[in-house]
């Protein structure tokens, strides 16, 4: 996952023109969601020490991973299956210095539990060439920039993911353990 995130991250420092660095900026913040004031728990599979959710795309039930370090992103199998439509690409360089094009679109409808979110951005890639998420057999990744329109709690006794519209309608337990922190460009914690 660290891998996905430095990459990512790398896109925004080499990308290939200022113009195409402002459609993957407005990429990474669009996004809608319904309904407006909602409160849902979904229950979530622990892979590896990783969180597996299923979510439906494209009309089909699917395992993604649940990472808050990385931004939504969609193996280019599933892309196909989907029709997503390229809104971008970015040539960025990974940590050996390999140059490697990034394709990234929007999804259409990404539905979790009872809460559709709408038009977020999300990276397509190869998963197969990733050994590290080939054990996962996940099509992708929610990631922060989704994760930005909820509020969200994670109950690792119960394996449970909750998520509501408000901080205010997630029921905190008497010292449960709160991470303050400011988010990046992609919603992830900085």
């Amino acid at each position: 996952m660290k891998h996905l995130s430095y990459l990512f991250l790398l896109v925004l420092l080499f990308g290939s023109g200022c113009g195409s660095t402002k459609k993957l900026q407005q990429l990474l913040l669009d996004g809608s969601r319904t309904p407006a004031a909602f409160s849902e728990t979904i229950s979530y599979e622990e892979v590896g020490g990783l969180i597996v959710v299923e979510a439906k795309l494209g009309g089909a039930t699917r395992r993604f991973l649940f990472d808050t370090g990385a931004p939504n992103l969609i193996s280019k199998e599933l892309a196909r299956e989907i029709g997503a439509v390229v809104h971008t690409r970015q040539r960025v360089r990974d940590s050996q210095g390999k140059a490697e094009p990034l394709e990234f679109a929007y999804l259409d409808s990404l539905e979790i539990g009872g809460v559709t979110f709408y038009q977020t951005g999300a990276i397509i890639a190869d998963l197969s060439a990733s050994v590290e998420l080939s054990c996962y057999e996940v099509e992708g990744i929610i990631g922060a920039n989704l994760m930005r329109l909820a509020c969200w709690q994670i109950d690792y006794q119960r394996k449970e993911l909750h998520f509501a519209s408000h901080r205010d309608s997630l029921s905190i337990p008497e010292g449960a353990f709160s991470i303050p922190f400011q988010a990046s460009l992609q919603g992830s914690p900085s």
